[in-house]
């Protein structure tokens, strides 16, 4: 393979380094750590992935000026390997040279299934940042540049460069998870597409590849908007993996392997599950924040592994076991008819934990580190994801109507009422606050619900070629008003919890014989309206969160569909940021 490094090009590489360097969003390198970027001579050409442990007859080559190549150009850093290889008209990259679980190979979009070569790569080096231009062509064909730049650490940006339209990453990617941190994350499995050749994704500056084996996954960060995401197959009965992801359009990705035994698992659930308390054979291969997705309410949910057995209630359906735990070092799934064993529960992480190892790199780091302004916010959601619980900051006994007006029977049966007056004065004014949060909240739902319909069926007429999957999607919005209109008589109004409020606070005004059973009528009354608005919050989400998963999954064989996915997703995600505590969210 030629390599070059003219004055006039290594001018030119030069001045994209300086570029970049002003780019926060392209903040590949650790400023922290002095930068390792190694090159080698294979000095015989690849014909297939390098063989590390022949190392030894292999050449080092100088960053600043690595001279002719006799055989392929090898770059190593800490924590990544690629290998130019051009006879196979590809560049093969895996995690690490000591353990190359995780493996990948890159090529222009337009060379994916062509025979193609690397006629030359060009390298410039400064500051300890590398940059690699590779020069591939098919036969007779146009060059197709694509510049890699490598930093020391495990984050590969890559970049098409000319009349490159886009960039292929083959690897045999089980899983796809476009990860989301309010909502649930989108996991596509090629089984669940027989016969498909390409799955189109909703362009969200975020991929994980889950990769055959359970030991790597591949994670892909842009900046930049990407007009197509696409998952390639064979269309093949049986096949196991996705065989590639191609990114057409935009101005780059960063690219991560990341390499660990049992980095993720599937576990299949069965009957068995059903009401035990399994310890599953998958080990962790470090601490850190464990997911997986499990039917609850008849909709995939993210529920994080917690530190110890939980119990938890949930409006409308009721006290349970949270399903996910560790026992020590086991982890434990505790199913049962709330949260049923259907399917697979499939284990990954996104994020560190205060234990994770240093040296341990999450996806979430890699996207801290290669994104930045509105995007970067986006994807890490540090503002949407808490969840907040409906209680005014200076409550006398609570918010939550079951527990206060528990509190207030109890005073009631003690004949404590007059003495103790000012508390159930605050008891009252807690559970007001509490409903009217509540309300608000569903009324947020209601107004999404609405301008969702109203904007479905406008695209739907400018988009009539689109308009039966948009009418699929309309009936989740419809979904929403319906529930919300059907709740009406039971959670009342604001007016009427005011009536409430004044008549508990007026019933301990003078202690009489029939208070107890007063307060005890009125305790139904609170309780009935309070657990409506919960169980509402609760259906609400649901619905919305349904309506966020679908938009995308519905939209998979239609390119022309993604777009509007993509603003249906933005817009029932700004809905569902900040859950209150009646909702469901991924650390629930």
């Amino acid at each position: 393979m030629r390599l070059t490094v003219t004055s006039r090009v290594r001018n030119w590489l030069t001045a994209c380094l300086l570029l970049l360097s002003f780019l926060p969003a392209m903040a590949w390198a650790d400023e922290n750590s002095p930068s390792a970027v190694r090159l080698w001579d294979t000095v015989t050409p690849l014909q297939g992935r390098p063989d590390v442990t022949q190392r030894q007859s292999w050449r080092a080559l100088a960053t600043a000026a690595p001279g002719h190549l006799q055989g392929d150009l090898m770059v190593e850093t800490d924590g990544l390997l690629a290998a130019f290889a051009s006879q196979l008209g590809e560049v093969l990259v895996s995690a690490s040279a000591e353990s190359p679980q995780g493996k990948a190979s890159i090529r222009p979009a337009e060379l994916s299934g062509k025979n193609a070569v690397i006629a030359s790569t060009t390298v410039a080096e400064q500051n300890g940042v590398v940059l690699v231009e590779a020069d591939f062509r098919a036969p007779g064909a146009d060059s197709l540049p694509i510049t890699f730049r490598f930093t020391g650490d495990r984050i590969l940006a890559v970049r098409p460069e000319g009349s490159t339209r886009g960039i292929t990453f083959a690897a045999p990617v089980e899983l796809a998870v476009v990860p989301s941190l309010v909502g649930d994350d989108l996991i596509y499995e090629c089984r669940d597409y027989p016969g498909a050749k390409t799955l189109s994704l909703p362009s969200e500056h975020f991929l994980i590849g889950l990769l055959r084996g359970e030991n790597s996954m591949l994670v892909a960060t842009w900046q930049e908007a990407i007009p197509s995401v696409r998952l390639e197959l064979n269309g093949g009965a049986g096949q196991q993996s996705f065989e590639a992801i191609t990114f057409l359009g935009g101005n780059g990705i960063s690219l991560a392997m990341l390499d660990a035994p049992g980095i993720w698992h599937r576990e299949i659930l069965n009957p068995f599950f059903l009401e035990r308390d399994i310890a599953i054979s998958w080990r962790p291969p470090f601490p850190a924040t464990w997911l997986t997705q499990l039917y609850e309410d008849e909709l995939k949910t993210t529920f994080e592994f917690r530190h110890e057995k939980e119990e938890h209630w949930r409006g409308g359906i009721g006290s349970y076991t949270l399903p996910a735990w560790f026992s020590g070092e086991k982890p434990m799934l505790s199913l049962g008819k709330q949260i049923v064993p259907e399917g697979e529960a499939i284990i990954y992480f996104l994020e560190r934990d205060n234990d994770t190892p240093e040296q341990a790199a999450s996806p979430l780091d890699i996207a801290d580190r290669t994104l930045a302004d509105d995007v970067r916010a986006g994807v890490l959601e540090v503002e949407g994801r808490p969840a907040w619980w409906p209680m005014r900051p200076d409550a006398a006994l609570g918010g939550e109507t079951c527990n206060v007006t528990d509190v207030l029977k109890a005073i009631f049966d003690a004949g404590e009422e007059v003495q103790k007056r000012v508390f159930v004065r605050g008891g009252a004014e807690d559970m007001l606050f509490h409903l009217e949060v509540m309300f608000g909240r569903n009324e947020r739902y209601y107004t999404f619900a609405s301008d969702m319909i109203a904007y479905l069926d406008a695209q739907a007429k400018v988009r009539p070629g689109l308009a039966p999957y948009l009418r699929d999607l309309r009936s989740l919005p419809e979904q929403m008003i319906a529930t919300y209109d059907n709740t009406r008589d039971t959670l009342r109004d604001m007016d009427y919890a005011r009536e409430l409020a004044v008549k508990t606070t007026a019933l301990a005004a003078e202690k009489r014989p029939d208070n107890p059973q007063r307060m005890m009528e009125l305790k139904q009354e609170w309780i009935g309206m309070g657990g409506a608005a919960e169980e509402l919050s609760r259906r609400e989400h649901t619905l919305a969160r349904k309506l966020y998963q679908q938009a995308a999954y519905r939209a998979v064989g239609n390119p022309a569909a993604i777009p509007l996915a993509e603003e249906i997703r933005r817009r029932a995600k700004q809905c569902l940021r900040r859950p209150d505590s009646y909702e469901i969210w991924g650390n629930f």
